[in-house]
C-alpha cells in the first residue's frame, strides 16, 4: 500500500516515515507538493552477498602460467 503525504508533513515525519517502509508496514511513500505527486521514497534491497570460489573446479591454471609467451 502506498502512504501519500504532504511535504511539511514529511520533514516533520520523515524517520517515522522511513520506518514504515523499512519494516514492510508499508510499501512505499509518495510525497505531494500543492496535492501533486513528487517524490516517492521505496525500500532499498540489500546488496547480494558474493559467493566466493563459484568457478572452482571449472577451469584450470597451468603450472607454468608465468612463463608462457603469450602473457609477456
Amino acid at each position: 500500500m502506498t502512504y501519500v503525504v504532504n511535504i511539511k508533513e514529511a520533514k516533520e515525519k520523515l524517520p517515522e516515515l522511513v520506518g514504515l517502509i523499512a519494516t514492510e508496514q508499508e510499501d512505499d511513500a509518495v510525497i505531494t507538493i500543492h496535492g501533486k505527486p513528487a517524490a516517492k521514497i521505496i525500500r532499498c534491497t540489500p546488496p547480494r552477498k558474493r559467493i566466493m570460489g563459484i568457478a572452482d573446479g571449472k577451469f584450470t591454471i597451468p603450472d607454468n602460467w608465468d612463463e608462457l609467451e603469450y602473457l609477456s
